[in-house]
């Protein structure tokens, strides 16, 4: 007995050493010595040694079931393992004995909590708290049950007790923080943070805390330090890098977020939320397979996703599986009717559907739900304006542009607007924002020489004019190359090297070089399509003297047997027709014509058709070989010069709004352009004619989607002018 009570001795005085040496001495002697068990396994369990304190507590309880502390210490024990179930069974057994003993409440409270029990928790620490209000963990730890309920309020004031009873309590300073940011608190978040910090500035959870609330100050800068700081504290926490991976997405450096989701994801295969947030990476690398798949991941872990319907629904649609994108956002909001980001994204699938009525009640209902969402206002413009609503798309785009007065999109938007109703004057500044519109990669241009918009003298200068959108583009704004020559620059045009052959008659070029080859030295540079503001062009003073390009004489030579050969002897009229532009263009959709929608065009009588059609879409090539009245030449078109000598040729192109349409105009040949209800900015509004192209005529859709409408009317004109013979 001496023994153990000089072991007890030593314990109580601090000797912890003495005491473990005594006490192992005992248990040699007498292996069922209750206290030297019990008090061993106190001192496995200081020093982190869990699973000795565990035998030891185990064979201490085994000898005698009737001690409270030694079951309340069992069962911390148990937790410490996570065998929680078994620490619940343990903790009930002591308070069965003690039922006054606040601490074991508590401590049967966070087992409670550890395995989702959350209302039975929240009893544990009422309970332990009506017999000792005192007890600062309590607090605390009802706090965090309360703030999993959603209780935001309540948690906020378990924390505050907390705090009034130990004042420099840093782990609740922290989750007061997170309480905070969910009452949209955001300041008084970061504040609590910072107080937390002061007190242990190595708490990750505390530099995590901050981080959020500052995202949601829109500190972007200050909320990734944060996170970095959580991170490299807790380098083994999957939710922590997880986090910072969203963090990194919405600055939108995708590389780095898609490292440190992965890092999260081999920590935890099983993060759901680091598998969103890989989506979205992904998304903005544009590799949108893998995107795909991330998704497809997520919903497997979680088929109640809902953020993940929604991701999805946006990758498929930049795969342009549109009708399955439209599933997937209605998934989303099946699960959360008022899912807003599902209901932006289904906006956006139903204008690349041409169902621009329901992207609009799309969008309605997500702006009914948060008003300030600036790209949704922007969308919004753009179903009205395709349906012809063009000042309600204005005044969206106007709105854009107050939440968000640097969009790209809407200045973009705004300015293609103002240019289709006739406003040069206010939409050309704004055209020049294309180069930052969310689809602007391709067209970004950086030189070290300035851009030159007309302010410039150019006397004595070379400047670079160059190719910047389509084909059609670069043909329709080289008309510009004499104008700005006769500023007495030298000229070097660089343009797609599919047009280098053609455009070597261009008046005023003094070099032609393809994209993509060497440039030689120049002082300035400017871009194609910035040549009518640099020229202050108004509708009434676009230049529009044509041809300004030419058919050589001997590629035409070259081409005529074969026309004459393919006519038919019946045939009064040669037809170019081409119906589809580059498929890769976001505004395809709405230009181009299915073959089989210009069938009508095959039985106007005495007329021989030829096919310009280069790239030929599923089904066109069989539907061709039906029509004999059909000439495809579109596999024999080596160059532009080519399809130029086959337009000087023929008496009437028939062509959507693609090059071939600005290749005949600038050739001076008769044209006809199909265009949809609302077309590009420079075919105008309510007019037959182009003061782009003289020789021109366009024929617009009557109604929405409706390109019947405007088949027929191109089929009487042919009539007409088979009638007229061709004059």
């Amino acid at each position: 007995m001496a023994a153990i009570d000089d072991a007890l001795t030593a314990h109580r005085t601090g000797d912890v050493a003495r005491a473990e040496s005594l006490y192992r001495q005992i248990l040699k002697a007498d292996d069922r010595n209750f206290d030297a068990l019990h008090m061993l396994g106190i001192i496995c369990a200081q020093r982190g040694n869990f699973s000795e304190a565990e035998q030891l507590l185990r064979s201490a309880v085994a000898v005698d079931q009737s001690v409270p502390p030694c079951l309340h210490n069992y069962g911390k024990v148990l937790s410490k393992i996570a065998r929680h179930e078994d620490a619940i069974a343990v903790f009930n057994r002591a308070l069965a004995l003690a039922p006054d003993y606040a601490p074991i409440y508590s401590d049967r409270g966070n087992a409670q909590l550890e395995v989702g029990g959350l209302q039975e928790a929240l009893d544990s620490y009422d309970r332990g708290i009506a017999l000792e209000p005192r007890y600062p963990p309590a607090h605390y730890n009802r706090g965090i049950v309360l703030e999993r309920l959603q209780r935001y309020n309540e948690a906020l004031a378990s924390y505050d007790r907390a705090l009034a009873l130990e004042p420099r309590y840093a782990l609740a300073l922290s989750n007061r923080a997170s309480v905070l940011e969910r009452l949209g608190r955001y300041a008084d978040a970061v504040a609590s943070c910072d107080r937390a910090l002061a007190l242990a500035a190595n708490l990750a959870q505390a530099h995590c805390n901050r981080a959020v609330a500052l995202g949601r100050l829109n500190r972007s800068a200050e909320a990734l330090s944060s996170c970095a700081q959580a991170v490299a504290l807790d380098p083994g926490s999957a939710q922590m890098h997880g986090f910072y991976g969203s963090l990194l997405v919405k600055a939108g450096r995708y590389n780095e977020a898609l490292e440190s989701c992965d890092r999260a994801l081999a920590l935890d295969p099983g993060l759901v939320q680091a598998h969103g947030d890989r989506v979205a990476a992904l998304a903005g690398l544009k590799r949108y397979p893998e995107a795909l798949a991330s998704c497809d991941r997520a919903l497997a872990l979680d088929p109640g996703y809902v953020e993940a319907y929604s991701n999805r629904a946006y990758v498929l649609e930049k795969l342009r599986r549109y009708r399955e994108a439209l599933e997937d956002c209605d998934r989303a909001l099946a699960l959360r009717s008022e899912f807003v980001p599902a209901q932006c994204n289904r906006g956006a699938v139903l204008n690349k559907l041409n169902r621009f009525a329901q992207a609009l009640e799309s969008f309605d209902r997500a702006l009914a739900l948060d008003p300030d969402l600036a790209q949704v206002h922007c969308n919004r413009g753009v179903a009205l304006r395709h349906m012809n609503r063009l000042d309600e798309a204005m005044a969206s785009y106007r709105t854009t542009l107050a939440l968000e007065p640097n969009s790209g999109d809407a200045h973009f938007n705004l300015g293609e607007l103002l240019l289709l109703t006739g406003d040069f004057a206010g939409g050309l500044p704004e055209y020049e924002w294309r180069a930052r519109t969310s689809a602007a990669a391709p067209l970004g241009r950086y030189f070290s020489q300035p851009l030159w918009l007309g302010a410039q003298p150019l006397e004595g200068k070379t400047i670079l004019l160059h190719s910047e959108q389509g084909l059609g583009d670069t043909i329709q704004f080289c008309r510009y190359v004499p104008l700005v020559a006769g500023r007495g620059a030298r000229i070097v045009l660089e343009v797609q090297p599919a047009l280098v052959d053609l455009m070597r008659d261009l008046p005023g070029a003094w070099q032609i070089v393809a994209r993509g080859k060497p440039l030689p030295p120049f002082d300035m540079h400017c871009p194609l399509p910035s040549l009518p503001l640099a020229s202050m062009t108004q509708l009434e003073t676009i230049p529009a003297d044509v041809p300004y390009l030419w058919a050589s004489a001997s590629h035409a030579d070259k081409w005529r047997p074969s026309l004459e050969r393919a006519v038919s002897p019946k045939a009064r009229l040669k037809v170019g027709l081409c119906w589809a532009g580059n498929p890769n263009l976001a505004n395809d959709h709405m230009r181009s014509v299915d073959l089989r929608s210009l069938s009508p065009l095959f039985s106007c009588p005495d007329v021989q058709i030829f096919s310009l059609q280069k790239e030929l879409r599923e089904g066109d090539r069989e539907l061709l070989a039906d029509q004999p009245q059909v000439a495809h030449l579109g596999d024999q078109l080596d160059t532009f010069a080519d399809t130029a000598a086959i337009i000087s040729l023929l008496d009437v192109v028939v062509s959507v709004d693609t090059v071939i349409a600005h290749l005949a105009g600038a050739l001076g040949a008769r044209a006809w352009v199909l265009l949809p209800y609302v077309p590009e900015w420079r075919w105008l509004m309510g007019r037959e004619d182009s003061p782009w192209y003289p020789t021109m005529r366009l024929f617009r859709q009557p109604g929405l989607n409706d390109w019947p409408g405007a088949v027929a009317a191109v089929k009487d004109g042919l009539s007409e002018l088979n009638q007229s013979g061709g004059t």
